[in-house]
């Protein structure tokens, strides 16, 4: 058994969801809910990353993850001791070593053979990306792309309802900030070959295009069972506090109507000409 990694990233409210339930739908592809290792533990700045050590509260973040959700066992940190610090390197590849551990983990358990690619997905691992990078070149990057507008509309309505989830609720503003800068991060990447960017609004109209471009960067035969298995996919891959992923758990591929139907023409407008301008036909396969 051979086991390679790829990262699934993009501004929240993208379409990530989705797309990580057609392609963890492969038979040659697992995945699991979003770790936010790196998100949770280094600092947003890449430079005051280089300077933090990681003790006990790093390694709490890890192995309350592991325990909340079937990996328990693993126990990435046993044998050392409690009061040891993780220099910025160190730390990064240890993370990468548990995202390792718990692929071969799942494929042992599946008893899945040759070679298996493990879909790690939390969106703000976007912004991680030199990070991950740093600990070798083995890492493959998928990026989702969306329309802002309908972004920064989705982003604030679900912030809003369910801000206990999201750390708090968001201001129109900071939910057009979040996708400006989620784009420009992603735009760094579009030519780089362990990369990918594809977009929500073809995989809705044309799921096969995108999930056989996909697969062709995987090196992985296309499996029709990514487009029929996704939604029962999506319902092992979600968790009941993440009410607001529920439209994933349905056979219908719909575009969302969010931005007309709760906003009115003033705010549309508004959101239309802060966002960064993008031609996401550009990134259609």
């Amino acid at each position: 058994m051979n086991t390679q990694r790829t990262f699934l990233v993009g501004c929240p409210r993208s379409g990530t969801t989705l797309l990580q339930s057609m392609v963890a739908s492969h038979p040659k592809v697992l995945s699991f809910p979003e770790t936010h290792f790196f998100s949770d533990t280094l600092p947003i700045n890449p430079l005051l990353r280089r300077l933090m050590l990681h003790g006990r509260r790093s390694r709490r973040v890890v192995l309350r993850f592991l325990e909340e959700n079937g990996y328990g066992e693993l126990q990435p940190f046993r044998g050392r001791s409690p009061f040891k610090f993780y220099t910025y390197r160190g730390w990064c590849r240890t993370l990468i070593d548990i995202i390792d551990r718990m692929i071969v983990r799942e494929a042992r358990k599946n008893r899945m053979n040759g070679t298996i690619w493990g879909l790690e997905k939390t969106p703000r691992h976007l912004h991680y990306i030199s990070s991950i990078e740093e600990t070798g070149p083995a890492s493959k990057f998928l990026h989702i792309l969306r329309s802002g507008p309908d972004v920064v509309a989705s982003l604030y309505l679900a912030t809003n309802q369910y801000p206990e989830q999201w750390g708090g609720k968001r201001s129109i503003k900071k939910c057009i900030r979040w996708w400006n800068d989620s784009l420009r991060e992603s735009l760094k990447y579009r030519r780089k070959s362990n990369h990918i960017l594809v977009t929500y609004e073809q995989l809705i109209e044309d799921p096969e295009t995108v999930l056989r471009a996909i697969c062709g960067f995987l090196e992985l035969d296309f499996s029709k069972e990514m487009l029929q298995r996704y939604h029962t996919t999506a319902d092992a891959l979600t968790r009941e506090e993440e009410k607001w992923k529920d439209q994933n758990r349905s056979k219908s591929l719909n575009k969302s109507q969010k931005l007309n139907a709760h906003f009115d023409p003033d705010t549309v407008r508004y959101i239309r000409e802060q966002v960064l301008p993008v031609n996401l036909k550009d990134f259609y396969h």
